[in-house]
């Protein structure tokens, strides 16, 4: 049976147990008192579980109920059973608690294959590859691998030893087959020798040192770069004013060689700025600032202030159609300065109908200015008739009415109006062709006549 369903048996089987399999209590009936030292008696508590732990109340005869803590138990694993690790296959481990039946696993490694010793299948030469293969004592796999061809050589002959500037040649020879192989040895370089100074190097002065090859006995020199200067601290010798650079210099402790530094002018150390003429609402101010250091003193101007008016005060309020005036005064210089107050328009009330518009007459509608009284008339344009569905007289002859003023119209006399109005729009275009062909003439610029020169004509006559 798989080690799986084994498993899932034994926690059910578990999980089925009656409940009197764990209705004993394990608390102490009896505890200690931590504080007295007295017995007292148990009267309610908690067992503690794997995963939780309990509690118990005890009751002292001197210092009354108390508590303890008891701490979780923990789970008490037992095996259940094993799945096998192979060599390639993970394996698995079961367990489950002894007290609360809770299940785990743990995860066995793959074994890998344990190698029997090699066999030869074919075996290599100096240029052609061979084979071998190997067993798994455990699983019984296989597996094989190429052993590359390769010479067996001799030891190096040495045909032209390097030296430090120019390069050699060995060679080696394969044992087996008796093939050569040469290489070349590359050029040695030089053994240097340490430097040695011939000339020491100064501030001023650059230096010399050589050193020899100890194989060859090759010399090689080089130039030591000159020292740097030695420098002391800064002296002022020529102070700096405002205008002016001063000058500092510095000496070298080694060669005695002076080097100077030109000290930036240091500037004018402006004061507060004062005013000398005071600013009005038209005409600038002075102000002027003066240098701590060397005195000289440098003047700007300050802003006209500008005038400072007050609110505006209505002196000619405006009508309906007449503008007023306003002005405002400057608090400075007591300046009067007018302005225009606009016209405040007519504000009239609402449409009044003083005449009915009908299907042929236009209509008169006025409003008033609630302000000044003055009336505004506005024509209201003729309805024109809205004639309804044709009807037919006992004498055959059709006619339609107008719905809003009862007017009778016949076939006939609608022909004749319709005819009427197409004369009149005719004409009105006409009227406007000839208008626009006027305006256009007018705008045309007019053609210069040339003027016969006063002998021609003369001639002709």
């Amino acid at each position: 049976m798989n080690i799986r369903r084994i498993f899932s048996l034994l926690i059910l089987g578990a999980l089925l147990l009656p409940a009197a399999a764990f209705a004993k209590s394990s608390l102490p009936s009896t505890h200690v008192c931590p504080d007295c030292g007295f017995e007292g008696r148990l009267l309610e508590g908690e067992e503690p579980t794997c995963t939780k732990a309990g509690w118990a109340t005890y009751r002292c005869v001197n210092c009354g109920a108390y508590d303890i803590k008891i701490k979780k138990l923990g789970h008490k694993w037992v095996s259940a059973g094993v799945d096998e690790a192979t060599c390639t296959k993970k394996g698995t481990k079961y367990y489950y608690c002894s007290r609360c039946y809770q299940d785990k696993t743990e995860t066995i490694k793959a074994l890998g294959h344990k190698w029997g010793d090699w066999h030869i299948g074919r075996y290599k030469t100096c240029t052609t590859d061979g084979w071998r293969w190997r067993t798994c004592q455990r699983c019984g796999h296989e597996e094989d691998e190429t052993i590359r061809a390769s010479h067996e050589w001799g030891s190096w002959y040495v045909g032209l030893a390097a030296t430090c500037t120019e390069a050699g040649w060995k060679e080696h020879t394969c044992q087996v087959c008796g093939y050569s192989a040469t290489v070349t040895i590359q050029a040695l370089g030089h053994n240097w020798s340490k430097w040695n100074v011939v000339k020491k190097a100064t501030c001023l002065e650059e230096g010399e040192r050589d050193r020899f090859c100890q194989r060859c006995g090759y010399q090689e020199k080089q130039q030591i770069e000159k020292l740097k200067h030695k420098w002391g601290s800064w002296r002022t010798t020529t102070k700096a004013t405002c205008l002016e650079e001063g000058v500092k210099t510095r000496v070298c402790s080694r060669c005695k060689s002076e080097e100077t530094q030109a000290i930036p002018a240091l500037g004018h150390k402006w004061g507060r700025a004062a005013v000398t003429v005071k600013a009005t609402c038209t005409e600038e101010g002075v102000k002027t600032t003066t240098c701590s250091r060397c005195k000289e003193k440098v003047t700007e101007s300050v802003p006209a202030l500008g005038h400072r008016f007050g609110k505006w005060t209505v002196t000619e309020k405006p009508t309906c159609t007449e503008t007023g005036v306003r002005a405002h005064t400057c608090m400075r210089c007591k300046l009067k300065e007018y302005d225009t107050v606009e016209a405040a328009g007519h504000h009239y009330g609402k449409w009044k109908v003083e005449q009915k518009e009908t299907c042929t007459t236009d209509g008169l509608r006025v409003r008033t200015c609630s302000h000044c009284k003055e009336k505004d008339y506005e024509t209201i344009p003729a309805v024109g008739h809205a004639f309804g569905n044709w009807k037919q007289e006992k004498s055959g002859e059709n006619y339609h009415l107008c719905k809003h003023c009862g007017l009778k119209e016949t076939k006939a006399e609608m022909d004749a109006r319709l005819e009427q109005e197409r004369l009149a729009a005719e004409e009105k275009r006409q009227l406007a062709s000839e208008e626009a062909a006027e305006d256009a003439a007018e705008e045309a610029p007019e053609e210069e006549t040339e003027e016969e020169p006063e002998g021609e004509s003369a001639g002709a006559a």
